[in-house]
């Protein structure tokens, strides 16, 4: 008796050590964390994080997501630093071993950006790197996976919309006129968002933090952006981003919005949500779904609940 309860122990090892051992497709994790953003980019042993959501309600995704043993990640990007996007990372920091930091020069008097700092300081001490990003460059190591950077751009300032803060008043819809040629905020993080596209074979993923109508605008004029499988869509849906013109380019066959329930400001937006669905776009909701995993060999791709041919 005692001999089969170890026989059945070690098969039951084997069984989740085979489970969790990296297969040879592209995993695209968009992680519910309530209001916020943490999206794991998985190929192989290689991992990317962008963003941590605003608690450590990102580690529970992560090691779910992530082999038991596998403690490195290969890249870990701050898209902007607002309290929905890097106040789990600290979190992060302390179970992970990052690799290499991407952060914009933006920096902001907040505790969750101090911690933040402090503790990729301490990685940087113990060998990590840290990087400012620049358009085009590529933040992956394998040869079938590009991680591109696609913004910010240099010349931002002269594309992008007004404050935030204030745009979620004065943009009535998704489709009002773009207010380009403006001077951007010292405080609009949104708008200074790094952009990041993914391409594997015949699958592609936009990943857009929160970037709002100008900074599409900009996408749009520097010819980067191309039609595409997934869209992360911008600032958790609000009518601030996601523009017709943005859409109607990229025409995303699924859109993935990170949003908490219930949340205080309305996101998403119906009027993103039916323009999405006008342009033949699935749209799916961390609110709704959970945590939500789309798993490619870059032929095909597939959820717990969907298969397409790509």
């Amino acid at each position: 008796m005692f001999r089969l309860k170890i026989i059945l122990v070690l098969l039951l090892i084997i069984w989740l050590i085979h489970d969790q051992v990296p297969d040879n497709n592209l995993h695209l994790v968009v992680c519910d964390v309530g209001q916020g953003d943490a999206i794991l980019v998985s190929y192989r042993s290689w991992q990317l994080l962008v963003d941590g959501g605003r608690s450590s309600r990102v580690l529970s995704c992560l090691g779910k997501a992530m082999p038991f043993w596998d403690k490195d990640l290969e890249v870990l990007v701050a898209t902007h630093p607002d309290a929905d996007h890097i106040g789990g990372l600290d979190e992060v920091f302390q179970v992970y071993n990052v690799k290499r930091f991407v952060r914009t020069q933006d920096t902001k008097d907040t505790a969750d950006f101090k911690r933040l700092i402090e503790f990729a300081s301490r990685e940087k001490a113990q060998g990590s790197t840290e990087q400012r990003p620049r358009i085009g460059d590529d933040l992956n190591v394998d040869p079938l996976l590009d991680v591109i950077v696609v913004f910010p751009q240099e010349n931002q300032n002269q594309q992008l919309t007004q404050n935030s803060a204030n745009s979620e008043t004065t943009l009535q819809d998704i489709s009002s006129p773009l207010l380009t040629e403006t001077t951007s905020s010292k405080n609009d993080y949104n708008s200074r968002s790094i952009v990041l596209l993914l391409s594997y074979k015949s699958f592609s993923a936009l990943l857009t933090g929160d970037l709002e109508v100008g900074g599409e605008q900009a996408l749009l004029q520097s010819g980067m952006i191309k039609p595409i499988t997934v869209l992360k869509v911008g600032h958790h849906g609000a009518k601030t981003s996601t523009s017709a013109e943005f859409v109607g380019v990229l025409r995303p066959e699924i859109s993935i919005i990170s949003v908490g329930k219930n949340n205080s400001y309305g996101h998403p937006s119906p009027q993103v949500i039916d323009l999405l669905q006008q342009n033949g776009s699935k749209v799916w909701r961390t609110d709704q779904m959970g945590t939500i995993e789309i798993i490619t060999n870059g032929q095909w791709l597939k959820t717990a609940n969907y298969f397409k041919i790509l």
